[in-house]
């Protein structure tokens, strides 16, 4: 009985978050309409691909950021790096060993990374004829290192292939200020920034593709 009650409780608050602030989105949806940001609300919504969409002027108390409640900037504010708070970004789902998505560089032989099979699949039908579940993943890495180590010099990165996806270098003295303004674009597939700087690899899936994969060097 106790467990049933739960559920009811739960249940309600999902129905009072649609009803006092309406639909949730995904963070693709949301972006639509870039003075717009997101609310977690302590991941308690019915589809976990979904977060709170908030207005600016949205006197929600769903979008009201809180130690529960993480809130993202807008899409206007922080453009690519938006896609950083999509719900359900892991480690898992962008193939990182490091949980925070941090890749260390060092004055070593390049290192290389790769990964495949992300998606934004929305009512998608495949080429099999199979109807796919819903999928909007996002992927970021973030590439710094050891200032006490080198105090100069620079981080370069290489994108060596890329299919069905959008990669986007933004850099900051923090994650949170990183802007691609701070990038140094030697060609369209080698980035540079000052070493004092992290670089963040934002890569986001095509729409409906059925096949994507990256590769970088750094």
């Amino acid at each position: 009985m106790k467990n049933l009650a739960s559920t009811v409780v739960i249940a309600s608050l999902l129905q009072i978050v649609h009803s006092y602030h309406g639909d949730t989105k995904t963070c693709y949806d949301c972006a639509d309409t870039p003075l717009n940001f997101m609310c977690s609300w302590g991941g308690m919504l019915a589809d976990p691909w979904h977060a709170v969409c908030c207005s600016p002027s949205n006197p929600s108390i769903y979008c009201k950021p809180s130690e529960k409640n993480k809130c993202s900037p807008s899409f206007a504010k922080a453009k690519q790096a938006y896609f950083m708070n999509c719900p359900k970004v892991s480690s898992t789902m962008c193939g990182s060993s490091s949980k925070d998505m941090k890749m260390q560089v060092k004055k070593v032989e390049p290192t290389f990374f790769s990964h495949s099979g992300i998606k934004r699949w929305e009512t998608f039908t495949n080429k099999a004829g199979a109807l796919q579940a819903n999928q909007y993943d996002a992927c970021h890495y973030i590439l710094e290192t050891s200032t006490a180590l080198y105090g100069t010099g620079k981080i370069r990165v290489e994108i060596k292939s890329q299919k069905n996806v959008v990669i986007t270098p933004l850099a900051g003295e923090t994650v949170e200020k990183a802007t691609a303004a701070n990038v140094k674009i030697l060609d369209n597939v080698i980035f540079e920034v000052d070493v004092n700087l992290k670089l963040v690899l934002m890569v986001i899936p095509e729409k409906n593709a059925e096949d994507t994969s990256y590769k970088f060097g750094y």
